[in-house]
C-alpha cells in the first residue's frame, strides 16, 4: 500500500495523473457572506476557488485545492464535506442541506458527523486518521491531501458526494467571514469518480 500521489507540496505527480484525476473548475467570482448573500470581488484571491482535483486509486482519496493566488494559511480556512452514502438525509446537512455530510475535513483534520438531527454542527475528530496534507511550496496553490478510503468507509466504487468551502477570514467569528464554495449554494454536491 503506497501512496499514488505525494504530499509534499510539489504538484507534478498530479500532472502524471492528470488524465485520470477529475477536475472541477469554479470561473466565477463569487464570494457570500456568512447569510449567503452574494459579495462577488470582496473575497480574496487566495480564498477563491480556482479548480479542485480529485483522484482515487484502492487505498486513498486524494485532493488538491487551487485558489487564484497564494495566502497566509491564518488569512483563510478550508472544510471538505464528503457524503459516503450520497443520501442527503443522513449525516449533517450541507450545502443548505443539498448533501449529508457523514464526515467533515477541515483545516486537514478528520472529523466524523455525531448530531442527532440534520442541523446538529457535532463533529468527532479521528485522531488515528493516517492522514497527509501539505500547504503547497508552488504558488496558487493550497492543500493537497490523501485520506485512507477505509477512515471514511468508502471501501466500494459507489461514488460519494463532495463540497469544498473556502472561508476568507475576516473577524473574530465565522459569521465574519467570507466564503467561496464549489459547488455554489443549494447546488448539491460533486459527484466522484
Amino acid at each position: 500500500m503506497g501512496l499514488d500521489i505525494l504530499i509534499d507540496g510539489f504538484f507534478t505527480d498530479w500532472e502524471r495523473r492528470i488524465s485520470q484525476a477529475v477536475t472541477v473548475f469554479d470561473d466565477s467570482d463569487d464570494g457570500f457572506d456568512a447569510a449567503g448573500s452574494f459579495i462577488g470581488s470582496e473575497l480574496s484571491d487566495y480564498a477563491d476557488i480556482e479548480k479542485v482535483m480529485l483522484y482515487s486509486d484502492t487505498d486513498f482519496f486524494y485532493g488538491l485545492i487551487d485558489t487564484y493566488s497564494a495566502g497566509d494559511s491564518k488569512d483563510f480556512s478550508w472544510s471538505l464535506f464528503l457524503d459516503i452514502d450520497d443520501n442527503p438525509s443522513t449525516g449533517y446537512a450541507a450545502n443548505w442541506g443539498s448533501i449529508g455530510a457523514e464526515y467533515l475535513f477541515l483545516n486537514g483534520i478528520l472529523h466524523s458527523w455525531s448530531g442527532k438531527s440534520s442541523g446538529d454542527w457535532s463533529w468527532e475528530p479521528i485522531n488515528d486518521s493516517c492522514i497527509a496534507l501539505s500547504q503547497g511550496i508552488q504558488t496558487q496553490h493550497l492543500p493537497e491531501f490523501a485520506i485512507p478510503r477505509p477512515r471514511i468507509n468508502w471501501i466500494t466504487n459507489n461514488p460519494i458526494k463532495l463540497y469544498f468551502q473556502m472561508n476568507d477570514v475576516r473577524g473574530t467569528g465565522w459569521e465574519d467571514d467570507y466564503m467561496d464554495n464549489l459547488p455554489e449554494f443549494g447546488e448539491g454536491g460533486i459527484l466522484f469518480p
